[in-house]
């Protein structure tokens, strides 16, 4: 029988309930709970090596562009 590997993508789509840990060397930690309002699409020469969505941070009241490694779904529409 041969395997056969693939790579899931996460299909998050706006209206998401996420929760948020987003930390840098240079800044504090933001985390919270926040809702993907949509898509970061980055060029199109480039791909999307690193995918990107705009959330709403309900903690600080503002939209902001989080990397996928900074969210984690809580609750899916």
């Amino acid at each position: 029988m041969e395997k056969k590997f693939a790579i899931s993508g996460n299909n998050w789509s706006r209206g998401d309930l996420v929760k948020i840990d987003c930390s840098d060397y240079d800044v504090p930690a933001e985390r919270g709970i926040g809702i993907i309002l949509a898509s970061a699409l980055e060029s199109n020469r480039q791909g999307q090596l690193f995918p990107a969505y705009y959330v709403f941070n309900l903690s600080l009241q503002t939209a902001k562009k989080y990397y996928l490694y900074d969210l984690e779904i809580i609750s899916k529409i």
